[in-house]
């Protein structure tokens, strides 16, 4: 995915949700690496920064109000084109971090 990347989740009513995040590649300067810095910010004043590795599942409480709430995803060290730095990689897109899990539990 891009990076920032919005999660919008709808609630009936306020609530506490646990976001697990298991990210499954990540760029770390114009190539893929294992570790980096992702921002998270919800409804655009929650914010706090999550130190990720590949592989590794985080687990962050978020507020959640009632109505619509976007959830932000922005890796630190930005986007980066493959085909660009990686020898042999024909792949244009313009990408960040990849998860292989992205989970949403709520709490009661």
């Amino acid at each position: 995915m891009q990076s920032p990347a919005q999660i919008l989740l709808y609630m009936e009513q306020t609530a506490t949700a646990l976001l697990s995040l298991t990210p499954a590649e990540m760029n770390i300067g114009k190539a893929l690496g294992e570790r980096g810095q992702l921002k998270l910010t919800v409804n655009h004043d929650h914010e706090m920064m999550i130190p990720v590795v590949t592989g590794v599942t985080n687990e962050v409480l978020i507020p959640l109000r009632r109505d619509f709430n976007i959830v932000q995803l922005e890796l630190m060290a930005g986007n980066f084109v493959p085909a660009e730095v990686i020898p042999g990689n024909n792949d244009t897109r313009s990408v960040s971090i990849a998860f292989s899990s992205i989970q949403v539990t709520l709490i009661e």
